[in-house]
């Protein structure tokens, strides 16, 4: 009786390379972190003890920590002889990646090698804007920005750590980020109802930040969390005792569609970003 083995290897190599390919694609996204002082490794089939979670070299360590307690992410070479041979060279690659913020980001995009960027279909990155009142840092995100370009069927989710589903207010950052780093004001567009007097008061807070790359339209803007209560957006957004700009912007007609359309607009960006 023959073995499950000796079955796979009557298979046509090209179908066998296309299931090598296929069982060599992590489903789970890799998480890259790193601690302070240290550098990311810019590849994305490092030897790994925990498959999820990047390898990390140390600057100043000839022998990065770790290195000796890592396993080799290829298993399939091990299988037997002719599989060995067939699979060597090969890597475990993955469809998606996530930062911890967009320096890190920044720094392994323009260094990994084309042939695992090109693998990419999924990159999240989870932001703190730090420099809240001031525009993003073009050096930052020109490397994304050639990311995006190069593979425009691969998408780049930028999670704004700080900005909840849940208020109002973060309709209005995300419009802010899409306008300075993407150069595009569909959410401003959606948001505030044409002949609005607010129009004109948010307006020139949403120029192309000096210097920007103007990024392709697959870099999008999320919130940070990715599941949306509706009924708490709803009393931040309806405090009608309040006199701050936006509660007070709501009550004046100034948003397309009232409370409801402010509910579905924050639903759409939750789900496909701005």
């Amino acid at each position: 009786m023959e073995t499950a083995g000796n079955l796979f290897m009557r298979i046509p190599a090209e179908l066998r390379s296309i299931i090598y390919e296929y069982a060599l694609t992590e489903d789970h996204p890799l998480s890259v972190k790193k601690p302070n002082g240290h550098a990311i490794y810019a590849a994305l089939h490092p030897q790994l003890r925990d498959r999820h979670h990047l390898q990390i070299l140390s600057t100043g360590l000839s022998h990065p920590y770790g290195v000796r307690k890592t396993a080799e992410a290829n298993q399939l070479r091990f299988t037997n002889k002719q599989m060995y041979h067939e699979t060597r060279g090969l890597s475990l690659h993955y469809n998606a990646i996530e930062f911890t913020n967009v320096e890190d980001a920044h720094y392994f995009l323009k260094r990994c090698a084309t042939l695992h960027l090109s693998k990419l279909r999924l990159v999240t990155i989870r932001w703190a804007d730090q420099n809240t009142f001031g525009v993003p840092d073009p050096k930052i995100w020109q490397n994304i920005s050639n990311f995006c370009q190069l593979y425009p069927s691969a998408m780049v989710r930028v999670h704004v750590s700080d900005r909840s589903p849940n208020t109002l207010h973060t309709l209005l950052w995300l419009a802010r980020y899409e306008a300075q780093i993407r150069d595009t004001r569909s959410l401003f567009t959606a948001l505030i109802e044409e002949n609005s007097v607010f129009r004109d008061v948010v307006r020139p807070c949403l120029p192309l930040a000096p210097g920007m790359p103007v990024v392709h339209d697959s870099l999008r803007f999320f919130p940070a969390a990715e599941v949306f209560d509706e009924e708490e957006f709803v009393r931040n957004a309806d405090n009608r005792h309040s006199f701050l700009v936006l509660p007070l912007a709501l009550r004046l007609g100034g948003f397309r569609g009232g409370l409801d359309g402010l509910v579905s607009l924050m639903k759409h960006v939750v789900e496909h970003g701005a």
